[in-house]
């Protein structure tokens, strides 16, 4: 009974707290005696932060009080148990940005801190489970848990959009194949983001990344892979029977048989350095089990015939690669890209990709640790191009 009581006046001074602090109304805290996903999420920053040696169990016990409270203090804060947006913010669980929409968990899914298969766990969250979808981007969505707030990533594959007011989108009544740009490829795209396969801003110009992803759809659904967008595949595609793509990279996919009868040299090389996606980033290595960037460039070169400098500063600066492309604009397909993450080092090209058209390329990427495909008209990637060079087949 003593106990009971003791939690029972924890609690009851926690709560006037939170009141008392003139935090408003709507802004929820966690306090002493909360369990769940929430309390889990703090426990595992705290104890990422050496604050909480405890059980992660989301249970906000003691010892969750004791790592609270120290933190707190060590903040600025009353350490007074309470844990409110603000605190969440200061962690990484919680950002100002309102605008969400409804999402529902396909599959059992990991609450990560970042958007990265190496993040930290913040929670196990079930199938079926109801969140706010903040944003999507590069095969990951950020997520608000209802209560709280606490906020954090899963795969974008594994939740589906719940919105009522959600615009359906209509399948194109004709077939769509690489080098059309028309609205019908851009409602292509939207369907295929929607499912999974696609995970850039819709460009209307169906390329190299469009052509794989057409793919890979038709290989998870059991269609021949042509990588047309063929009358039988739409109508699959636009159905409710399509099934959504998970990220994990098929075995049968890494090989040489993606390129379609007539495409260029440069056309397979770019649909075939598509299916290395995934494979981790290593310093140094370069296959076939890790890449750096130009171990990367070197392997989807070389298993075409052709062999070019190791280094990313060889490739860039060897004028006997190929012709070099002054403008972003001017790239074609199968072009190498170069760029210069450290402006400070005097050697004007320390990084390189392979340019697949619709504005991406795919590259061996330090940052995201794995290969990936990046769109090159963004900001930062506008902002460090150094040139690209066309390598004669």
């Amino acid at each position: 009974m003593k106990r009971i009581i003791c939690a029972f006046l924890a609690l009851l001074l926690s709560f006037c707290t939170c009141l008392a602090s003139g935090a408003p109304s709507d802004e929820a805290c966690l306090m002493p005696g909360d369990k769940g996903y929430e309390v889990k999420a703090i426990q595992t920053v705290l104890k990422n932060k050496k604050y909480y040696g405890g059980e992660v169990d989301g249970i906000y016990d003691r010892a969750t009080l004791e790592a609270v409270n120290a933190y707190l203090a060590d903040n600025g804060f009353d350490a007074d148990g309470t844990v409110t947006r603000e605190v969440l913010s200061l962690m990484g669980l919680y950002s100002a940005d309102e605008t969400t929409k409804q999402c529902m968990l396909k599959s059992d899914e990991k609450l990560r801190l970042t958007a990265s298969s190496k993040g930290k766990v913040l929670a196990s969250l079930k199938a079926g489970g109801t969140y706010q979808l903040i944003s999507s981007s590069k095969g990951w969505s950020k997520i608000r848990l209802n209560g709280v707030g606490v906020e954090g990533y899963v795969r974008t594959s594994k939740i589906v959009r719940t919105d009522s007011n959600k615009t359906v989108l209509v399948a194109p009544n004709r077939s769509m194949a690489r080098g059309e740009q028309s609205a019908d490829v851009v409602t292509l795209q939207k369907r295929l983001t929607e499912l999974g396969y696609y995970d850039y801003t819709p460009s209307g110009s169906y390329g190299s990344v469009t052509y794989m992803a057409i793919r890979a759809f038709q290989s998870h659904n059991s269609l021949e892979r042509t990588g047309v967008a063929s009358i039988e595949t739409l109508e699959l595609l636009f159905s409710d029977e399509a099934q959504p793509r998970d990220l994990v990279l098929e075995e049968n996919e890494i090989s040489k048989d993606v390129c379609a009868p007539g495409e260029s040299i440069q056309e397979q090389m770019a649909d075939y350095a598509q299916t290395l996606l995934g494979i981790p980033y290593i310093l140094g290595a370069k296959g076939p089990k890790a890449y750096d960037c130009s171990g990367f460039t070197s392997r989807v070169f070389r298993d075409f015939g052709i062999e070019i400098p190791r280094s990313a500063y060889a490739q860039g600066h060897t004028s006997s690669v190929g012709k070099k492309i002054e403008n972003i604009k001017d790239l074609q397909v199968g072009d190498m890209v170069f760029f210069n993450t450290n402006p400070n080092d005097g050697d004007e090209c320390d990084h390189v990709g392979i340019f697949v058209g619709e504005n991406r390329f795919v590259h061996a990427s330090f940052a995201e640790g794995e290969i990936i495909v990046s769109d090159i008209t963004k900001h930062y990637w506008k902002k460090i191009f150094s040139w690209g060079r066309r390598v004669e087949m």
